[in-house]
């Protein structure tokens, strides 16, 4: 699943996450920027 796709212009993004038919769990936040590639762990607890 993707939140956001394709080419963002330069400056603060939020994306809001309706995690409501998702289970509790450990998920994987990937972000590709300039050639680099950061991953965050988000932990969804109901």
């Amino acid at each position: 699943m993707s939140l956001v796709k394709g080419y963002q212009k330069a400056g603060d993004k939020r994306v809001r996450w309706q995690a409501n038919s998702f289970p509790s769990g450990i998920y994987f936040c990937q972000l590709r920027a300039g050639g680099q590639t950061i991953t965050k762990k988000l932990a969804l607890i109901k």
